[in-house]
């Protein structure tokens, strides 16, 4: 990560410590930090890439629909997301082992090419300059030399066999060493495969990898998920518990398993959600942590226990990333955080024979991933769902004698959602300006894994994939349910039910919501499109992004 201006590092350090910006003055202070940004001027960014070298027949086919949507390059981003990683940094990783990759490739054809040829040595063609012909060559040193005396130098033929003879050499050269070449090949594909699983490897924080920012320091990152509600979060979350058996820390919003009890009037979970003491606890057959990250307090509360630096979570979940930034902020406010790892205590003077182990620190960053969906589709599957389903999380018994045009134009409707809930404009009385739509996008381009509602199988293998959620590994969830005895024990279990996702993607999907729609052209899709004009130009640019990032994050091939 680049280190901040003086400006706004000393502004950050101002705001981010716990004296300066308590949880209950956030929303207060929210709309002055919109102000104040940080520029990352010298990241190379992902759009640098060449789009000539992307995948003709998947570019192609869809080329049409996201062309035009472009976003002003470097434009500063909110300084809350630089708690969240640049995707730069993985890009450039895929960029630089794919050119290496390439090199190898031709230096092995070329290898290949040697072999494939007999080619004559220095002596072989000495002997067969002996044999030439008397009646053309002549057999005397004299005849030679005055031949070449009259061409003023070497005869063209004498220069283009030496020509021949030294190029000649030079392939029985890498011809002998076919055996070195390949032992060199077979390390660099090891190489190769080594610092892709290392890049890998740097999106999972339980796999700590040994890439460095600088010496001694490692980089965890923990995945972190926008909801966007009525855009597939539900199932995503659903998805990463049961099929993956992933540790969530989530929200009313996105997990209805665990808060339909607690809303439903049970006691004991409640009463969880209020202990100051984190852990993990099932419900739906899914493990969360006790935390609840819908709101202000439900983070302040989490921050206060420790949910990142005690890596409670493998999978963080919230409706507002610039919110859920804060609990990153624990290693602004303490110098580098420890994931993992107890707040340091006094400790007693070690004995002379036993010396003990210092950890090494870590930098822990969120990555941000989200599923988009169209914003009108989004919208007219919002308000059916808050009318109608009286067990959804979003149900508002005041829009039962409301149609969907008299809510579109009522003051509860909150207009260009994702745009507003990224540049920190909650409240639809706050005008949205053409630079913030620039924000938005730009906060896409360098800060988020994009997957597409309408590609949700495609979307979830790349999320898989990036975060190495599709790797098997033996591991044991029982000595974490409901206590932290453990924090570093393995908590995973095989995971090989290829059933489970296609079931909930496809014929299984959770919180199906059948309702009228709305026809294209009509008065109300019209309105709907006046309301959300900002948010479909930020949906059309996350489906171009969806499509590059295929490309610049290394979902074309298998790399490994």
């Amino acid at each position: 990560m680049m280190s901040l201006p003086q400006g706004a590092k000393t502004l950050a350090l101002a705001m981010l410590a716990a004296s300066a910006l308590t949880f209950a003055e956030y929303r207060t202070a929210r709309s002055s930090l919109s102000s104040a940004v940080v520029d990352f001027a010298n990241v190379s960014p992902t759009s640098t890439f060449d789009r000539g070298n992307y995948d003709t027949s998947y570019h192609n086919h869809r080329a049409a629909v996201v062309g035009g949507h472009q976003a002003r390059s470097q434009v500063p981003v909110p300084m809350e997301y630089s708690n969240y990683v640049e995707l730069a940094e993985f890009a450039d990783v895929v960029a630089a082992l794919r050119a290496h990759r390439h090199n190898m490739q031709n230096h092995h054809a070329m290898h290949q090419r040697g072999q494939q040829h007999e080619y004559p040595t220095r002596s072989q063609h000495g002997l067969e300059g002996e044999r030439r012909d008397d009646a053309n060559l002549g057999n005397s040193a004299g005849l030679h030399q005055e031949k070449q005396n009259d061409n003023d130098g070497s005869s063209i033929q004498d220069v283009d066999e030496n020509h021949v003879i030294e190029k000649a050499a030079e392939k029985v050269n890498i011809g002998d060493r076919g055996e070195e070449d390949n032992e060199e090949l077979n390390e660099m594909d090891n190489a190769i495969e080594k610092s892709w699983k290392d890049a890998v490897e740097r999106t999972n924080p339980e796999m700590k990898s040994q890439l460095q920012q600088q010496p001694g320091l490692l980089k965890v990152r923990v995945p972190f998920y926008w909801h966007v509600p009525r855009a597939g979060g539900a199932t995503l979350s659903t998805l990463i518990g049961e099929c993956h058996s992933l540790v969530q820390a989530t929200s009313s919003l996105t997990s209805p398993p665990v808060f339909a009890r607690k809303r439903d009037g049970d006691g004991a979970l409640e009463s969880r959600f209020r202990d100051p003491t984190l852990y993990v606890v099932r419900a739906g057959g899914q493990l969360f942590v006790n935390v609840d990250l819908d709101d202000v307090d439900g983070v302040a509360r989490a921050s206060s226990g420790k949910l990142i630096e005690g890596g409670s979570a493998d999978v963080v979940a919230v409706s507002d990333v610039r919110l859920g930034s804060l609990l990153l902020d624990f290693q602004n406010r303490d110098g580098v955080g420890h994931r993992n790892q107890p707040r340091p205590q006094p400790q007693p003077q070690p004995q002379p024979q036993r010396q003990r182990q210092r950890q090494p620190p870590q930098q822990t960053q969120g990555v941000m991933f989200a599923l988009f969906r169209h914003p009108i589709d989004r919208t007219v599957s919002l308000f059916y769902c808050k009318k109608h389903d009286k067990y959804s999380i979003h149900y508002d018994p005041s829009l039962e004698t409301l149609s969907l045009e008299d809510w579109v134009v009522s003051p509860s409707f909150v207009p260009d959602y994702m745009v507003r809930t990224l540049v920190g404009k909650i409240w639809p009385s706050a005008p949205l300006l053409q630079v913030d739509l620039d924000v938005a996008k730009e906060i896409l381009r360098r800060k988020c894994v994009v997957g597409l509602l309408g590609e949700k199988g495609e979307s979830m293998k790349r999320f898989e994939r990036f975060f190495g959620w599709d790797v098997d590994v033996s591991r044991d969830h029982n000595d974490v349910v409901e206590q932290r005895a453990a924090p570093e024990a393995s908590r995973w279990k095989n995971v090989k039910d290829e059933e489970c996702r296609d079931r909930l993607l496809y014929w299984g999907w959770i919180n199906k919501n059948k309702h009228p729609t709305v026809e294209e052209g009509s008065t109300v899709y019209r309105l709907l499109e006046s309301k959300n004009r900002y948010d479909i130009e930020l949906y059309m640019y996350a489906r171009q992004l969806f499509y590059e990032q295929y490309m610049q994050l290394g979902f074309d091939e298998d790399m490994t």
